[in-house]
């Protein structure tokens, strides 16, 4: 009887972690980086847009975040005790954190309790962390489409202004410009980036402000391949 009741527990266990990690590949479709933790704070799983944000601060022994920044370290111990508070889980909302890392960067955490789903299958998993880089500033971003797509300074700002939310209209009045001559301007940047609606083009800008940003951070942490504990964990 002991025998069937341990294979049965190794097979859930798999199968939960089989589980976490099936919810990591998910998010790693749509490009959100996420790392799920136990309940002593070590990663039991990572997908690759979170390793390339955040890889190069995870011991490959501990399998614990080193942010760098004492306070942030502390937001995040927080942040990930919250995840399986009773609190949480009745307001079933994430709790969020700003963090800032080794290198300067800020990111927003949001932490969402796993207790219920994931516990029963004796994964230890206790708390799904999804990351997000804070945008780029405007002089950044429009330092990164005037790269991107050979704007000028004056094209790049109309793009930003659009990617705002404002119409054609309003973007004028903002900038100062006529109406003819921002109609005219976005023709250009229809050219210049290939797209025939202001949907298409805002679309396109703001998923390359992404891309390039996260590129721009890859870079700068020095993790042009996969992190060891990344590649420990999804082995």
């Amino acid at each position: 009887m002991v025998r069937p009741l341990s294979d049965a527990a190794t097979l859930t266990r798999k199968l939960g972690f089989a589980r976490v990690e099936g919810l990591a590949d998910a998010l790693e479709l749509i490009g959100q980086p996420c790392v799920v933790f136990d309940d002593r704070a070590r990663a039991l799983t990572i997908n690759a847009p979170a390793d390339r944000l955040i890889g190069a601060m995870l011991d490959v022994k501990t399998r614990t975040l080193a942010l760098g920044d004492p306070v942030s370290q502390a937001r995040f111990d927080l942040l990930l005790k919250s995840a399986s508070d009773a609190s949480l889980r009745s307001a079933q909302r994430p709790a969020v954190a700003a963090l800032r890392d080794r290198y300067g960067s800020r990111h927003i955490v949001r932490a969402i309790g796993l207790r219920g789903w994931a516990r029963y299958a004796f994964t230890g998993a206790r708390a799904l962390l999804i990351f997000e880089a804070t945008p780029p500033s405007p002089a950044k971003a429009l330092s990164l489409l005037r790269i991107a797509f050979g704007l000028t300074a004056a094209e790049a700002r109309l793009a930003m202004q659009l990617c705002s939310g404002v119409s054609v209209a309003g973007a004028a009045a903002r900038l100062g410009i006529t109406r003819a001559t921002a109609r005219s301007a976005l023709r250009t940047i229809f050219s210049k980036t290939d797209t025939h609606r202001q949907g298409e083009l805002i679309a396109l800008l703001a998923q390359c402000i992404q891309s390039r940003r996260i590129g721009l951070k890859a870079r700068n942490s020095r993790r042009p391949t996969p992190s060891p504990l990344f590649c420990a964990l999804r082995r």
